[in-house]
């Protein structure tokens, strides 16, 4: 919000005397200059903002889109009255549990591709955030990856399923090491390191990184990849830094960990190996560009990076390296020519410690993994998911002894964290070290204790699975947010044959809750209109009643709404009950990758507005 905005929207309700010497044309323009959430908050200001907003439909659109964590589709041309229209129905539809279901029937074009193509493919390299899947022959030769993007009727997104041939690499002594796809830039980005098993003669160089810049669109249509035309060069070529103080006659080797897409940068992070010495680096460049935009030595742990808005990054050690202790902050814009050589220590924002998990006797944390709900599937649509609504997600695996079978049995515990919480804390740190260096004290990076921010009504939520018995073939469940939303399974016997499943899914997004409160109000004074969309079947009351223990009450003070939608069960569909490896909540809906289907083409499903 500008700087007019902010005062327009901090106004006393005394001063009426200034409500009205405004024009309502000048209000106007101020309001739409707004995003919903601030907008929402002016309404309070005075009854005259009220009234002038509420007979604004373009600001009531913004309004619904904010409650429902979308922004405006900026390529859909349906007026604004039909795009609000559609908007209501999805928030409607939602509410009440009324999807429309799909599998891989919908697509038998694909599914015969794939069917034909898995004789010849040994490998399977699965990104179920990005909801795509690579195909090959060793990671080397016939590469084929699996796009996926769910379709939602009342936003405009049509449906697809469709193989993309990528075998490039292999013929030029290059393996496919990573992939990113951002589908709201139309971009997929392949980083490729140098294929070990050829001839060392005609081995490339083991210490360098190849990106290379593709169109989805383009290339899903063709019979090889297409590069992109926004990116001034169609692929790059760096050589991964050298390592001080290590012998310069062992040869350096280079593993790409993990890649990302953050509106114009590609962000990368890379293991430098020489002998038994290794340095991980996180790197970004400008994909359009090509400007390499810097380079941060985070140690020797392999780590998990999830970017936030620009230039920040939140990196945690990856599950084989070490228990998280905290989330660590860092700045990865371009340091001024005179400091390129800037300190890690100087990067680093600000820590926000993570609370101890409360273990009972024997049990053990056995691995973990961080999720964002910012990840862009599409450019269509009348509506899109708002990456400022967007939650982190913060996965801990416990097993749990089992007296009565030799295999654990497991539950997780989850941390859903707003953007806007590790920004305001961003901010805040930001804040204090400008201060420091204005004073010349020399000042480490912030560190935020858990109980000064998790806790907290600006905090976050944590979530307690629930404990599935050893026998259970759900192990390891991934679940993926989308924007504010997190999905969370829930059996009916956990406890015994965890057969019978259904998706809780949990929003902390503020104006969404605010709405639920409003409802229920008007519930209580029977003014609730269920055939208006107010009446909501999935919204769950009480979530202790039907999940006791789910929501730790003492980390719970953020606003946020649980919504239930129950899975179809059919003993003879499903023999051994919903065995799932995968929720990934998606613009207007979930996919779940089932396993243990008799029927191929029931393994992936999606259930959509």
């Amino acid at each position: 919000m500008d700087g007019g905005a902010h005062n327009i929207c901090n106004l006393k309700v005394s001063s009426t005397e200034m409500h009205s010497e405004l024009p309502a044309d000048i209000l106007f323009l101020i309001f739409s200059l707004l995003g919903g959430d601030d907008i929402t908050r002016c309404m309070r200001v005075c009854l005259r903002f009220t009234d002038l907003i509420r007979s604004d439909l373009y600001l009531q659109y913004k309004i619904d889109l904010a409650q429902n964590s979308m922004v405006d589709g900026s390529l859909s041309t349906l007026p604004i009255s039909e795009r609000q229209k559609r908007l209501r129905e999805y928030s409607s539809r939602f509410r009440d549990g009324t999807f429309d279901h799909e599998d891989l029937s919908a697509h038998p074009h694909y599914s015969h591709q794939v069917c034909d193509g898995l004789p010849g493919w040994n490998m399977r390299v699965v990104a179920h955030h990005s909801l795509s899947t690579l195909y090959s022959e060793n990671s080397r030769y016939d590469v084929t990856l699996s796009l996926f993007t769910p379709g939602s009727l009342q936003a405009g997104v049509q449906s697809s399923r469709y193989l993309l041939p990528i075998g490039a690499a292999g013929g030029e002594g290059l393996i496919i090491a990573q992939w990113a796809i951002d589908g709201a830039q139309d971009l997929l980005v392949i980083a490729e390191t140098a294929d070990m098993d050829v001839p060392e003669d005609s081995r490339r160089r083991p210490d360098e990184v190849h990106f290379r810049f593709y169109s989805v669109e383009e290339s899903s249509t063709g019979v090889c990849p297409t590069p992109h035309p926004a990116a001034k060069f169609p692929a790059l070529q760096f050589v991964a830094p050298a390592l001080p103080g290590i012998d310069d006659d062992v040869p350096p080797t280079v593993k790409i960990v993990e890649l990302h897409i953050a509106g114009p940068y590609v962000i990368w992070e890379v293991a430098v190996i020489r002998g038994e010495f290794r340095s991980v680096f996180v790197e970004a460049c400008n994909w359009r560009t090509g400007d390499v935009i810097s380079r941060i030595n985070v140690g020797t742990l392999l780590v998990n990076i999830i970017p936030l808005d620009y230039p920040y990054l939140l990196v945690i050690p990856k599950a084989l390296e070490a228990h998280p202790q905290s989330l660590a902050i860092y700045n990865f814009s371009r340091a001024p020519a005179h400091e390129s050589d800037i300190e890690p220590s100087e990067r680093r924002v600000c820590t926000l410690q993570l609370p101890a998990e409360t273990l009972e006797p024997e049990e053990r944390i056995r691995s973990h993994r961080i999720y964002t709900g910012d990840r862009p599937q599409t450019r269509e649509g009348h509506f899109l998911p708002d990456p400022s609504h967007s939650v982190v997600v913060l996965t801990f695996f416990i097993a749990c002894p089992h007296p009565e079978d030799p295999r654990d049995a497991e539950r997780e515990t989850h941390l859903l964290i707003p953007r806007a919480t590790l920004l305001a804390h961003i901010r805040a740190a930001e804040s204090e070290s400008r201060q420091s260096k204005i004073q010349k004290n020399n000042s480490d990076a912030t560190a935020v204790p858990w109980a000064e921010w998790g806790p907290h009504a600006d905090g976050c939520l944590r979530l307690r699975g629930q404990r599935r018995a050893p026998w259970s073939l759900t192990r390891g469940l991934v679940c993926v947010p989308c924007g504010s939303r997190f999905p969370l399974v829930a059996f009916d016997d956990p406890d015994d044959e965890c057969k019978i499943a259904s998706v809780c899914v949990f929003d902390v997004n503020p104006l969404a809750a605010r709405r639920r409160r409003q409802m229920l109000a008007r519930r209580e004074d029977g003014t609730d209109d269920v055939r208006s969309g107010e009446g909501s079947t999935a919204i769950v009351d009480d979530i202790e009643e039907m999940l006791p223990g789910v929501v730790d009450a003492d980390c719970s003070r953020i606003p946020w709404v649980a919504y239930r939608f129950r899975l179809p069960y059919n003993p003879e569909e499903w023999p051994y009950g919903h065995v799932m490896d995968s929720v990934v909540m998606t613009m207007t809906g979930f996919a779940i990758q089932f396993g243990w289907v008799p029927e191929w083409n029931r393994r992936s499903q999606t259930w959509t507005v």
